[in-house]
């Protein structure tokens, strides 16, 4: 380690400038964006990229060299390290994380690394100028905290590397679930985004947080039978804890007989109609507009048998197709659920 002492390289900054992405028209006053896929600014738009940083000071059109101006949201403090000589940052990395390889550089290289900052400057004399803060600590870039929401399932999909953290919650609006991000997962997603989201870009995946909750599992009169509503990723089980029943939003009506009940691929309560609907189904009659209760499953019908339903990762939550197929209807199936991690 070196002796002599080092003089601190920092710098406030209420403003940036860089390079405009090219044909991309900005105009005074509108939100600026860094695309961390590429390191220049760009305005907002539908991407999974972007990282919004301030406001354009003034109109321009860019060429993909030419500055733009920008006013930051808020001053920040840039801190300068030296560049790594073996996995340098460039241009490219403007937005996106740097980590720490010694006690005065910092690198692109990421692999055993802890996440320094952002890196928001490149300086031929001071080095990389870096956003440090607490947000970030340990080998992967550990969130001690930060919480929001999102959308729905997409909105959540798309959080981009570069705005999310090892441990971050979100919730998702459109059915207030909540989900914490996992860093080093790389478990199958479920059917229908209950239990599981993978980004959009990067590594990582977005797993459900609440540890009891209503799992909501969509079907229509084109459901096949044996389909799979939702698949239990690696790591987890589902306990019941409570009984299934229906939501219908359209009437189920129309074919010959036709029956429609709710069970598992897990033995013990593989038959059709174990957890809802019974051996023979519910019917037409069954399935009007509203909340259904159905009818209860054969292994769910005591307090012991109920106690003794479970799935296991890999196992399904599946949709039975009793007797024929309806010609109308959409609905859901409600599962009062516990989330347990295993193994």
């Amino acid at each position: 380690m070196s002796t002599t002492p080092r003089i601190r390289a920092d710098r406030q900054k209420k403003t940036i400038a860089l390079p405009l992405t090219n044909l991309v028209e900005v105009d005074q006053g509108f939100i600026a964006c860094i695309d961390t896929a590429t390191g220049k600014a760009t305005t907002g738009g539908t991407s999974t990229t972007l990282l919004p940083i301030g406001y354009y000071q003034k109109a321009q059109v860019g060429d993909g060299t030419t500055k733009a101006a920008i006013d930051l949201f808020e001053g920040v403090h840039l801190h300068f390290f030296a560049n790594d000589e073996t996995n340098p940052l460039d241009a490219t990395d403007i937005g996106s994380s740097c980590y720490v390889k010694d006690y005065k550089t910092v690198s692109a290289l990421s692999t055993g690394r802890s996440v320094a900052g952002i890196v928001l400057a490149l300086d031929s004399v001071l080095g990389v100028g870096v956003l440090f803060g607490l947000p970030t600590k340990g080998a992967t870039g550990d969130s001690i905290g930060v919480a929001g929401s999102v959308a729905d399932t997409d909105a959540l999909a798309a959080v981009a590397s570069a705005n999310r953290s090892n441990g971050m919650l979100l919730v998702r609006r459109s059915d207030g679930a909540l989900f914490r991000f996992d860093s080093a997962s790389t478990v199958t997603e479920d059917e229908q985004n209950q239990i599981a989201v993978t980004p959009d870009s990067g590594t990582g995946r977005w797993l459900r947080a609440d540890k009891c909750f209503d799992l909501r599992l969509a079907f229509d009169k084109d459901t096949a039978d044996a389909a799979a509503l939702c698949t239990v990723p690696t790591g987890f089980v589902l306990r019941l804890t409570g009984l299934p029943f229906f939501e219908v939003t359209t009437a189920f009506t129309g074919g010959t007989s036709s029956a429609i009940g709710i069970s598992t691929d897990q033995s013990g309560s593989s038959t059709k109609g174990d957890l809802l609907g019974g051996a023979t189904g519910n019917v037409e009659a069954d399935l009007g507009v509203g909340i259904k209760t159905g009818t209860v499953g054969a292994k769910v019908d005591t307090f012991a048998e109920l106690q003794a339903v479970y799935v296991p990762a890999a196992k399904k939550v599946r949709f039975d197709r009793i007797t024929s197929a309806f010609t109308a209807g959409v609905g859901y199936v409600h599962i009062p659920v516990c989330l347990c991690p295993v193994g």
